[in-house]
């Protein structure tokens, strides 16, 4: 009898304190969303590159050195037309090191800080807009957005045929890299 009271306690306590767990993470929720709604980062997101967290204030704060970093690859992408491979290859080559991979760049990282609107001042935590400091205007956002669009139309990924020569010649004038296009009537060409 004192096993099947035991058990009957220890579901008891068992259900209650899974109760209490599940109020407690609502609770959380619901204060960091109110957080965000006062302007607050909640520390729970990742700080992105380019910011810093002011403890006292709850708030991102531009870190110099890297905001600097951010400017150069929304203008290496809006003026001059390089594409995410080519942005990751030249902060491999600067040494510039990633929060979490050291030179580790990747072309999702480049694609993904070239779309997130953090950098002109809007930050995100879930529907909440978030204010912080920009760290690029938005005419040069709105220019490097419009060039990954075209960049995207030109990546081999969206190729419909396969030119096995793509990225192999080379331009004897300015050096870039020859890639297959599709023309009208059928017929492929290197440009």
């Amino acid at each position: 009898m004192a096993d099947e009271e035991d058990g009957f306690l220890s579901d008891l306590f068992g259900a209650l304190s899974k109760r209490e767990k599940q109020k407690i993470v609502r609770r959380m929720k619901r204060g960091k969303v109110e957080a965000s709604q006062r302007g607050q980062w909640v520390e729970a997101v990742t700080i992105p590159f380019g910011y810093g967290y002011d403890r006292d204030a709850k708030r991102l704060v531009v870190n110099d050195e890297q905001a600097d970093i951010v400017r150069r690859m929304y203008e290496w992408c809006a003026e001059r037309g390089n594409g995410f491979s080519k942005i990751a290859q030249r902060l491999k080559a600067m040494g510039v090191q990633t929060h979490r991979s050291g030179t580790n760049w990747s072309i999702p990282t480049v694609d993904r800080m070239l779309r997130n609107r953090i950098y002109v001042g809007e930050g995100r935590f879930k529907d909440v807009t978030v204010p912080v400091p920009p760290t690029v205007s938005q005419e040069l956002y709105d220019r490097a957005q419009a060039q990954r669009t075209v960049s995207l139309k030109r990546s081999p990924w969206n190729s419909k045929h396969v030119y096995l020569l793509t990225g192999l010649l080379t331009c004897a004038e300015c050096g870039s890299r020859f890639r297959g296009r599709g023309r009208p009537g059928g017929n492929g060409a290197y440009r």
